[in-house]
């Protein structure tokens, strides 16, 4: 993605305090570009989490086949729908996928009616490992929030919400 796309470096954009910034929406151009930089700083440290990351070495699994798992439920999921999920490739998430195969979490077949969509199915095994992965990530987050009011973390929320839905 290029700059101009919003890479989220938070470096200048070439907009600068007096350019396009705002949009053309009449905002002020510095509150735009102040959260434009804060965006690029969350959705990084997000992305590469170390949270994320710890819990996911602590299982041996790579990031990707740890993000997988945090989306593996009861139902049958397809692997495109898993991939959107995780935002991979799906040649990357079916690497991922043949690990957790290899495991034991998961099985994978086609789908009737349409034997060229591939379904995962989650096994007992799997089941037990995704929720024990979710529990130690929310611990994980909440360790990160302790100091947050009820009211601080609904408004986080609901923000995070109203975002993701911008999008």
């Amino acid at each position: 993605m290029s700059r101009a796309d919003g890479d989220g470096d938070g470096d200048d954009d070439g907009h600068g305090a007096g350019g396009s910034t705002g949009g053309g929406t009449g905002r002020n151009a510095d509150a735009v570009e102040q959260f434009y930089k804060a965006f690029g700083e969350a959705s990084r440290r997000i992305a590469y989490s170390r949270i994320e990351q710890r819990i996911a070495d602590a299982h041996e699994l790579d990031l990707l086949a740890f993000r997988l798992m945090l989306h593996v439920r009861e139902e049958d999921r397809r692997v495109g729908e898993l991939a959107q999920r995780v935002v991979a490739h799906a040649s990357h998430t079916s690497k991922a996928l043949t690990v957790l195969e290899r495991r034991g979490w998961i099985t994978r077949h086609a789908t009737p009616g349409d034997r060229r969509v591939v379904e995962v199915r989650t096994t007992r095994a799997g089941l037990t490992a995704s929720r024990a992965m979710r529990a130690e990530l929310r611990a994980a987050l909440a360790e990160r929030v302790a100091d947050w009011s009820e009211g601080d973390l609904a408004t986080a929320t609901a923000l995070m919400r109203r975002l993701s839905d911008a999008f």
